[in-house]
């Protein structure tokens, strides 16, 4: 009985131990809000928070209330195409004078195309707790399996199309973001088109880029048609889970002292399509052998993970293969 109960409790510790299976699914969210809050808490929707897609608007928290006027939409499926799509008025008194905001914003996603839209305008003034902006992020979850040729020490390239653009007039800050992460673990930059306090800046993974073919900074004003990609670690055979989001925002700010109201387009709505997926070696060469989808995968254990299950497999053999006492 003894025997068969640490039996048991191995088994569950090495259950424990194998990566999670996860299924492929799409997400689409669109948020917009406007208002003077009544309530000392902000931060973002827990929609956002819990995809960490990006920023987001500095909403009153704990919930829809405090004043403000949201509009929110937010769906999950296994197939697509999937859209969501929001959009809000309102303002208040403020302690600089009053503030109107009207905003919309949208999201489609499919498993190779992903696109997001946030507009807003804004008129008089606003302070600390002036609540305005649009957002919205399109995200999919999905399996792939690595070509053996890749080698131990590989990658998987993601290419893809980037359409769309973003313009500001008067105050106020934008961004259009492309983020993935592979097995649930860290989240990695792609892409970014910003225009914060900063000025306007171009990314791609990680780097800061004056010039890109395609991409045109001008001002406030960013338009884009390029070809860009990320590489993806990878092993012979592996198969793992990628998570992609675009996310997108328009967040003005006050218009006191302009010429006109503050207004925000970021419009990538049609903009991110996998247009190919090619395994690498470690070298960064092409390799024979497609790169395969696995809608319904269990990713492959971490090396910690995988040396505490062949730590259990040997505790296991040894405790069950003692001779006994007689």
């Amino acid at each position: 009985m003894r025997n068969k109960m640490q039996l048991g409790i191995i088994l569950a510790g090495l259950f424990m131990l194998r990566a999670p299976s996860t299924a492929s699914s799409l997400s689409a969210y669109a948020f917009t809000a406007a208002g003077e809050s009544s309530c000392a808490t902000f931060g973002p929707t827990d929609v956002l928070r819990n995809a960490q897609a990006g920023g987001s608007i500095a909403v009153a928290t704990p919930g829809p209330g405090c004043n403000v006027i949201e509009s929110q939409q937010y769906f999950t499926a296994a197939g697509g195409p999937l859209t969501a799509g929001s959009t809000a008025s309102g303002g208040s008194a403020t302690t600089f004078g009053s503030f109107a905001y009207t905003g919309s914003s949208d999201a489609i996603v499919d498993f190779h195309s992903l696109g997001v839209r946030a507009v807003g305008t804004l008129s008089g003034a606003t302070d600390s707790f002036s609540v305005r902006g649009s957002e919205a992020f399109a995200m999919f979850d999905d399996g792939f399996i690595a070509p053996a040729a890749v080698g131990a020490a590989g990658y998987v390239e993601f290419n893809y199309s980037f359409h769309g653009s973003q313009s500001t007039t008067g105050r106020g800050e934008t961004t259009i973001e492309l983020h993935w992460r592979k097995n649930g673990g860290a989240q990695f930059l792609a892409s970014r088109i910003m225009n914060a306090s900063s000025g306007l800046t171009f990314n791609v993974n990680g780097a800061y880029l004056t010039s890109y073919p395609g991409v045109t900074l001008a001002g406030t004003t960013a338009t884009a048609d390029a070809s860009l990609s990320f590489w993806v670690p990878a092993s012979a055979g592996e198969h793992f889970s990628l998570n992609l989001a675009l996310f997108g925002s328009a967040l003005p700010a006050s218009s006191t002292g302009l010429p006109g109201p503050s207004t925000i387009t970021d419009d990538f709505l049609n903009t991110v399509t996998l247009t190919s997926i090619v395994g690498l070696d470690g070298s960064g060469n092409p390799v024979s052998g497609a790169v395969e989808r696995d809608s319904d995968l269990t990713a492959t254990p971490e090396p910690g993970a995988a040396l505490l299950t062949a730590s259990a497999l040997l505790l296991l053999l040894g405790r069950f293969r003692r001779p006994r006492r007689r």
